[in-house]
């Protein structure tokens, strides 16, 4: 291996379970409008080994506002961005 090192990671088989909860509560605990999370793509818990929130972001600009209110928020969040060529 020419004295290089060699970091591997083992993951599981990624698991996901529908958010059930209120948009509006979750977009007012990252600092956003309930209009500002894209409602054609799936909020849900996503998990290969830790668990996380992924929530979809209508406008790559809504990242730059986003502020998470503690108080509100208790998990981890992971929020993406989805852009289509439509």
């Amino acid at each position: 291996m020419n004295n290089e090192l060699m970091v591997t990671m083992k993951q599981d088989h990624p698991q996901f379970i529908p958010f059930q909860g209120s948009v509006k509560q979750l977009a007012e605990s990252i600092g956003l409008t309930e209009e500002e999370i894209d409602p054609s793509m799936p909020i849900v818990y996503g998990s290969t080994g830790t668990w996380a929130l992924l929530v979809p972001i209508r406008n790559l600009e809504s990242f730059s506002k986003m502020k998470s209110n503690n108080a509100r928020l208790l998990i981890n969040q992971y929020l993406y961005y989805y852009e289509d060529d439509k």
